[in-house]
């Protein structure tokens, strides 16, 4: 005589193969952990980005640290847009900075999502953000050029991955995609 255990399968010998039917969480509840994980994780980029802005506030107030004010003048490209916004001052060239600084982490972040755990593009995000080497490409106004540099090739590595995990046919969305990825290298 064996018991039967409520909502499992038992074997010819009694024993508990599987969890039964009953057992078993409904699809609209594996969704619901799904998206929770999905949350999770963007609660901490959201927490790390909110750290790594509290560690990098002093640069809002820096002046021009082994820089040029001259070229202050001739900018081009995203330092001409820093420029007109704050008037030539300092704060605005080191807030480009670590806009760069956060929008490299966050593209990294989506590229480590797409080829490791979560978990490990967590870690990835955080030694990116954070890590004493990245001081000189946020707090300089000469080493933004840096993060500007690793922009354009987190974006192109995105792209070109993105374009490598396709599998549906090719639709004209993503051959603007591949032109843009290929112009970016």
């Amino acid at each position: 005589q064996h018991r039967r255990h409520a909502g499992a399968d038992l074997d010819a010998a009694g024993q508990i193969t599987g969890r039964g039917a009953a057992d078993r969480p409904c699809a609209p509840c594996q969704r619901a952990v799904v998206a929770l994980s999905t949350l999770s994780q963007r609660v901490c980029v959201g927490g790390l980005a909110a750290l790594t802005l509290t560690a990098y506030a002093r640069v809002w107030g820096y002046d021009f640290v082994y820089d040029d004010p001259n070229w202050v003048d001739q900018a081009r490209g995203p330092w001409a847009l820093a420029a007109a916004i704050g008037g030539g001052l300092p704060w605005a060239f080191h807030g480009l900075a670590l806009g760069l600084h956060l929008v490299n982490g966050a593209l990294l972040w989506v590229i480590g999502r797409r080829w490791l755990s979560s978990v490990a593009a967590l870690i990835a995000l955080t030694l990116f953000w954070l890590h004493p080497l990245q001081v000189e490409s946020v707090a300089y106004v000469s080493g933004s050029i840096e993060a500007l540099l690793a922009t354009y090739v987190l974006l192109g590595w995105w792209l070109v991955s993105a374009e490598f995990s396709m599998t549906a046919e090719i639709s004209a969305r993503d051959d603007v995609r591949k032109q843009a990825s290929l112009s970016t290298f």
